[in-house]
């Protein structure tokens, strides 16, 4: 019996960081896209408008790696929780974060690891176009640059696994393994 488990546990132990990490790429991947259903007019503005031009993004911070946000614009670049109407929080799973936020112009590419002054990306999605608007936030906390191509967020398990989730400014999302 202690043999088969030998065998057993460590397998299993893979095999369930592997479908967590997927699952986090996937709830990661339909938050960007129900972001951009709401922008492109499916979703009335919170607001009390009644009016369909809402702008609705999503906010990724490695300075607050196990949490992201979806959000109602208003007015400020990037999400403000003072400001911005908070669609939903989401808390990854203990032990899993964000590791790195990639952004490329086409040919330039800037990541937090490479040492660029990248700490996080917030990705809109405005009507009546269903396309990404791009911007990276420096560390200080600050809206620079852009809009970019796309964006490529790096996930990490406990046991140091990765996958990336890729956006283009397309509307494209892609799961790299």
């Amino acid at each position: 019996m202690a043999s088969i488990l030998a065998v057993v546990i460590p397998g299993y132990l893979e095999y369930s960081t592997k479908l967590d990490l997927e699952n986090l790429a996937l709830d990661v991947a339909l938050t960007v896209r129900e972001a951009q259903s709401y922008g492109a007019g499916a979703k009335v503005s919170t607001s009390g408008s009644g009016s369909f031009n809402a702008t609705y993004g999503i906010n990724f911070d490695l300075n607050n790696s196990n949490k992201f946000f979806f959000f109602e614009e208003n007015g400020s670049l990037g999400y403000d929780n003072g400001i911005d109407f908070l669609i939903n929080e989401y808390t990854v799973k203990n032990g899993y974060s964000l590791y790195d936020v990639c952004l490329s112009d086409g040919g330039n590419k800037e990541c937090n690891k490479k040492g660029n002054d990248v700490r996080g990306t917030v990705i809109y999605f405005t009507r009546p176009n269903p396309d990404a608007i791009i911007y990276r936030r420096n560390n200080g906390g600050n809206i620079i640059g852009g809009p970019w191509e796309s964006a490529s967020l790096e996930f990490i398990s406990p046991d140091q696994a990765t996958t990336t989730v890729q956006i283009r400014k397309t509307g494209a999302i892609s799961i790299l393994r």
